[in-house]
C-alpha cells in the first residue's frame, strides 16, 4: 500500500482456528518485529470477542497503524501469543510504501488494507 508520511491507516486480517482446541483466553495479537508502525497489542478477549475462538471459528483483527514520517519501504510482522509469550499460528505482515509526493485523493482519513489468513494452531 502507498501512503503519505504520518498517515493513519487500518490494517485487518481474518484468521480461522484450524486446530482442534480453543485458542487460549489470554491470547494477544502483537507486533513481533520489523519497522515501527505504532501498533498496540490487541487482546482477543478484551477487544475482539469475549468468548473463546473455537475450532472452525474465524476472527478478524483490525489494527490502527501510522506510517513513518520518512519516505521508504516499511514492513512489520505480527503474530498471536499467549501466556509467557508463547507464539502460535502463522506470522503475518504489513508492507507499506511511504511517498513524499502527493497521492490521488482518498475519501476519509484512513486507508484500509485487508488480508485473509487461515491458521492452524502451531507452536514454534
Amino acid at each position: 500500500e502507498k501512503m503519505t508520511p504520518g498517515a493513519l491507516f487500518l490494517k485487518s486480517w481474518t484468521f480461522r482456528n484450524n486446530g482442534e482446541t480453543d485458542w487460549p483466553l489470554d491470547s494477544l495479537f502483537i507486533q513481533t518485529n520489523g519497522d515501527n508502525l505504532g501498533s498496540v497489542p490487541a487482546s482477543i478477549r478484551d477487544s475482539i470477542r469475549p468468548d473463546p475462538v473455537k475450532p472452525g471459528d474465524e476472527v478478524t483483527i483490525v489494527l490502527s497503524l501510522v506510517a513513518p514520517m520518512l519516505s521508504g519501504k516499511y514492513c512489520a510482522f505480527f503474530r498471536f501469543v499467549y501466556g509467557d509469550n508463547q507464539r502460535f499460528g502463522q506470522k503475518v505482515w504489513c508492507d507499506i510504501l511511504v511517498e513524499d509526493r502527493p497521492m490521488s485523493p482518498m475519501r476519509g482519513s484512513y486507508v484500509e488494507a485487508t488480508n485473509v489468513s487461515y491458521m492452524k494452531e502451531e507452536n514454534d
